[in-house]
């Protein structure tokens, strides 16, 4: 996997947060194009597919850019498209849909108070919260790389070979870069 189009794409991009949406993006990107179709769509033991992860991803991020839009960011309204979720190809047409609805939000107020609308807790009705565009983007990034994450725990498990720096939180990378700790996780 080439970790050439991740550097190639958050160079441009002034905005940390967008920046480390591109890079998970691409992670996710790289990782679905080291599987076969049959890897990405068959689910492993009783996990979900990683598919399902992906789709997972995706439609978050397009929750978030529909909810600008509609000035409510609804991660619960979620499509769950079942072609995203079996079908590779769909998943990187969707993800470079998202990467290109991330290269035109760079320069956007990101301090912009957006509200989410979110179920809290099962039996709970949703609740209205205010954010920012920002701290949307940061999490959207966290959860992609977490995401992953589980994801190369699945591909490794059906034998797929990836790099071992794809899905570590960037906290970590940047600590390990301070201590020189490569041993370390999450």
């Amino acid at each position: 996997m080439d970790s050439t189009p991740r550097q190639a794409m958050t160079s441009t991009v002034q905005s940390g947060s967008i920046a480390g949406c591109l890079d998970s993006c691409a992670q996710a990107r790289g990782l679905v194009g080291a599987l076969t179709a049959d890897q990405y769509a068959v689910a492993v033991s009783d996990h979900s597919s990683i598919g399902a992860h992906m789709r997972h991803c995706m439609d978050h991020f397009l929750c978030f850019f529909r909810g600008l839009e509609d000035e409510e960011i609804n991660y619960d309204a979620r499509d769950r498209n079942a072609l995203l979720e079996t079908d590779p190809q769909v998943f990187h047409d969707v993800a470079r849909q998202v990467v290109d609805a991330l290269i035109r939000l760079d320069g956007a107020n990101l301090t912009r108070v957006v509200t989410i609308r979110q179920i809290p807790a099962p039996g709970c009705d949703a609740v209205r919260v205010t954010s920012t565009i920002d701290r949307e983007l940061l999490f959207l990034m966290s959860h992609c790389i977490h995401h992953v994450a589980v994801v190369k725990v699945l591909a490794r498990a059906m034998g797929v070979t990836l790099p071992a720096d794809l899905g570590v939180a960037y906290s970590t990378v940047a600590w390990k870069n301070s201590t020189g700790n490569d041993k370390a996780s999450g």
